[in-house]
């Protein structure tokens, strides 16, 4: 996979059951430099696969935070069904603008707030770049600008 205009794209499955670098299935934790590593004018984009048939109103989260790296930096972010897509859809939860990306996530039912909602058995794709909200690239080139992953999928998925 190749995100257009990237010097690289650093491609993350995050299986639903996925384990960490310390055998953890709990709150799994991966790290970006594990997959080659990120740079300035790299794009991330982590695929999420909630199974098909299930649903669950309690909440889980990703989040990425600066690990190994030069920064902090600001990250765009945005997950969409569409890896390499960083468009933003109003009202859904689907973007962010940080140095630490945060996502409250839920599979199905009805839409709660302040919680990005994904539909059962759809693969979904967290794409990430290092640009601010003005689209400038926030990581200098020749700095290294890893990221740490961390992943508990919403109860009963």
């Amino acid at each position: 996979m190749a995100c257009a205009g990237f010097a690289k794209t650093v491609y993350v499955d995050m299986a639903w059951g996925t384990t960490s670098r310390d055998g953890s299935t709990a709150y799994p934790r991966l790290y970006t430099n594990d997959f080659g590593g990120l740079n300035a004018t790299d794009a991330l984009v982590v695929r999420l696969s909630p199974p098909g048939g299930v649903a669950s109103y309690d909440s889980g989260s990703i989040s990425l935070s600066e690990w190994s790296g030069d920064g902090p930096f600001t990250r765009y972010a945005v997950i969409s069904t569409t890896p390499c897509d960083f468009s933003i859809i109003p009202s859904t939860y689907n973007y962010k603008i940080a140095t630490n990306v945060f996502y409250s996530l839920q599979v199905g039912g009805g839409q709660q707030a302040g919680k990005f909602m994904m539909q059962p058995g759809v693969p979904y794709y967290l794409n990430i770049k290092n640009r601010n909200q003005y689209d400038q690239q926030s990581c200098p080139v020749g700095s290294t600008c890893n990221l740490s992953i961390d992943f508990g999928k919403p109860a009963g998925t």
